[in-house]
């Protein structure tokens, strides 16, 4: 018997080299000719093993040995304790050839957390003292096959090279994406629909960079949609107000955390770059 099943068909055993799914009842052979059939009873398979030709005590034991547990469900395994408990084994000497047992050992499955998907792009120019311009092209996408949301996770844009003194992000205020307060900070407010809508919803709170104008941080909630960092990513915007500051690139990093964690070898964020290029006001 293997109990503790929550996966379907993406849990299964592997006996005698063969892989045997332990969603529904069926039936099959291994590799070696042995016939095997799968019943279910709520989150508990039984598995039965035959043979007509009979197998040796030798072959019985690495065959019990050998039995291997997987769950396919790459993205979003079910964690928890599988139990696989050996329940009888039947040889063919005669009538009293059946020896019930209690032979347990159990898998505990940990849940791997997987990196979100972050992808975007920009390269746009700006001259020095001029009003704010946005930093992505608009083709933002996020993604992450473990949530529908980044509660816990947070959004950080930051100008990590050729950066220059007055240099600010900020997010601009449109149809989608607005600023309010919550007590003495300011909370992220999305609006799914645009004006005229369902109300705006707030998707996390804009951490206080204070001497860090260069840089946008939001700590995310279980608002944070796909759709709703995308838009927050694309209404990150770049001003400098110091006419005379230092010309060339600056790349800004926008980096999305999911809030899942790294434990057990999990990977959390990802991130893309956009360049503002600045030229001096002459």
């Amino acid at each position: 018997d293997v109990s503790g099943l929550v996966d379907g068909a993406n849990e299964k055993v592997v006996v005698d080299g063969t892989t045997i799914a332990l969603g529904s009842a069926t039936t099959g052979s291994t590799s070696s000719g042995l016939t095997y059939s799968v019943t279910i009873a709520g989150g508990t398979a039984t598995v039965a093993l035959s043979s007509a030709a009979g197998i040796s005590a030798a072959d019985a034991d690495t065959l019990v040995n050998s039995i291997a547990y997987q769950d396919t469900s790459a993205d979003a395994p079910t964690a928890g304790d599988r139990t696989f408990t050996l329940t009888e084994i039947t040889d063919n000497g005669g009538t009293s050839n059946t020896t019930a047992l209690s032979i347990a050992s159990t898998v505990h499955l940990e849940a791997v957390n997987d990196a979100p998907v972050f992808t975007g792009q920009g390269s746009v120019a700006y001259i020095a003292g001029d009003a704010a311009v946005v930093v992505t092209s608009g083709d933002v996408i996020a993604s992450d096959v473990d949530s529908n949301n980044y509660a816990g996770g947070s959004f950080t844009a930051t100008v990590t090279n050729g950066g220059g003194q007055g240099d600010t992000l900020s997010i601009a205020q449109n149809a989608h994406i607005s600023i309010g307060t919550l007590g003495s900070g300011h909370i992220v407010m999305y609006d799914a629909d645009g004006p005229g809508g369902n109300a705006a919803i707030s998707i996390g709170e804009l951490a206080n960079n204070a001497g860090h104008a260069n840089s946008v941080s939001v700590s995310l909630n279980n608002n944070a949609t796909d759709s709703a960092v995308e838009a927050l990513a694309q209404a990150i915007q770049f001003q400098n107000g110091k006419s005379d500051t230092a010309a060339g690139a600056r790349t800004v990093t926008f980096t999305l955390q999911d809030g899942g964690g790294t434990a057990n070898g999990g990977h959390n964020s990802d991130f893309f770059t956009a360049t503002v290029n600045v030229a001096p006001n002459h």
